[in-house]
């Protein structure tokens, strides 16, 4: 931690007295893009472009978070879903899906009542839900 961040996490009358992470953009983590062998490709704002366009060529994106690593691929390219299952050795468990509304979530899965509060509760906790019987998802 940088000097300032570090007198936050020591004093008991800040807000961020003992907060993990603690952390400022000085001395923060940062973002970058890495290939296969670790070699940075690209940093900032570049390299969240970098990502979500290699998501978008089916390629799977590994982020790095404080729990490990979470690994991303486009839901909507059954090639790149393969590989993700193939690599994860994971044929018939479910995956965690991100939508950015309710509204598209309704658009590809049945949503219950119960299930609609569950995913609008502050929770947010994974819903496992049935896809639409024969949809194909938009790509």
């Amino acid at each position: 931690m940088c000097p300032q961040c570090q007198a936050e996490y020591d004093d008991p009358r800040d807000r961020r007295f003992h907060a993990q992470p603690n952390a400022c953009p000085n001395c923060g983590p940062q973002l970058e893009l890495w290939d296969r062998v670790g070699e940075v490709l690209s940093k900032c704002n570049e390299a969240l472009i970098a990502a979500a366009d290699a998501i978008r060529r089916g390629q799977i994106v590994a982020v790095k978070g404080l729990g490990g690593f979470h690994l991303m691929a486009d839901a909507r390219n059954d090639q790149a879903v393969c590989r993700l299952r193939e690599r994860k050795q994971r044929e018939e468990k479910p995956f965690a899906l991100m939508f950015p509304s309710l509204e598209s979530v309704k658009a590809e899965c049945e949503v219950s009542p119960l299930e609609e509060r569950l995913l609008r509760s502050p929770e947010a906790p994974i819903v496992l839900l049935k896809k639409i019987a024969n949809r194909k998802s938009q790509s």
